[in-house]
């Protein structure tokens, strides 16, 4: 007979129960095995499969107490979270090992994450997957030189007139950068502009120079 060691840092409710009645459907159609399921003890040393964590009720990292961040290492830690917290989703998935759960997703299987994570193998849910292929494909949007700093003076404040000033341009060279910079971060508006190269001003990359372009 088999044992899954469980134990869970979160106070008992629906995550808990939810994720208790996956290990019963578990055990009750592989009847070699079997569950034990209760509080983590920290500093206690003992065999641990998969280590749950209820982090639907922080923002950020910066929310967890130390001895909690020691844990983000593993890919045993399981942290369940909201779709809403994209901020944290995305600070667990890109710099840290643990494993990711969406609580607001019914299309994982906790066999897979067991079998994951009993390899060391990390498991993310599929919503944290999308949400990490999204943050990816934000880091390819690229911009020449000249767009480049263009927005950059756009996300400023300035004005085309006072970008055209200051960088010799016609005004019609700077509209035409303009245009190209919200089709390719997808804003619609001037006030969509902004808080596109605000959000995205960090992750923004040079595109290669081609041969020729002024």
């Amino acid at each position: 007979m088999f044992t899954f060691h469980i134990r869970y840092i979160a106070h008992p409710g629906i995550y808990l129960s939810g994720i208790r009645g996956c290990l019963d459907n578990i055990v009750h159609n592989q009847s070699h095995r079997e569950y034990c399921f209760s509080p983590y003890v920290f500093n206690k040393k003992e065999e641990i499969h998969l280590l749950v964590i209820d982090a639907t009720c922080h923002e950020t990292i910066n929310d967890f107490p130390v001895a909690v961040l020691d844990l983000l290492k593993r890919r045993s830690t399981l942290m369940l979270v909201n779709a809403l917290q994209k901020t944290l989703i995305e600070q667990l998935e890109k710099a840290h090992c643990c494993s990711v759960l969406c609580v607001d997703e019914m299309t994982f299987d906790m066999r897979d994450i067991l079998e994951m994570t009993m390899h060391n193998k990390r498991y993310l849910s599929p919503l944290v997957m999308r949400i990490g292929q999204q943050r990816d494909s934000e880091d390819e949007i690229a911009l020449t030189p000249s767009e480049y700093q263009v927005m950059k003076y756009f996300g400023n404040g300035l004005s085309g007139v006072e970008i055209s000033k200051r960088l010799f341009r016609s005004e019609k060279t700077i509209s035409s950068h303009k245009r190209r910079i919200m089709k390719k971060l997808g804003a619609r508006s001037d006030v969509e502009l902004c808080q596109k190269i605000d959000s995205l001003k960090n992750k923004l990359r040079f595109a290669s120079v081609r041969a020729g372009e002024k």
